[in-house]
């Protein structure tokens, strides 16, 4: 099993969110806040909290959204490339 540094959550390939596709199939994705702690909701299901890395994430795009009480909603659409990582940033709003 991969190491993941503790302050970063990563989301395997056997979540049942995500299937294992071949690699001209795949992207990374990579989900960061200020602050940290945000649910992150991708595609309409709930997958974890912020920092987090998402292997094995289906070409194309992607909607992301950032929750976190106290903070206004954040939105955004991510393109994922195949074999390769994309990053999403978010500062929240009180």
């Amino acid at each position: 099993m991969r190491r993941v540094p503790p302050q970063t959550q990563a989301v395997t390939a056997d979540t049942p969110a995500l299937k294992t596709l071949p690699a001209s199939e795949r992207g990374t994705l990579l989900v960061v806040s200020r602050p940290a702690g945000a649910q992150v909701v991708m595609d309409d299901r709930s997958i974890g909290r912020t920092p987090m890395t998402i292997p094995e994430v289906t070409v194309g795009e992607h909607s992301i959204r950032l929750e976190l009480p106290g903070f206004k909603s954040w939105a955004t659409t991510a393109d994922v490339k195949a074999g390769s990582a994309t990053r999403v940033a978010a500062s929240l709003e009180q």
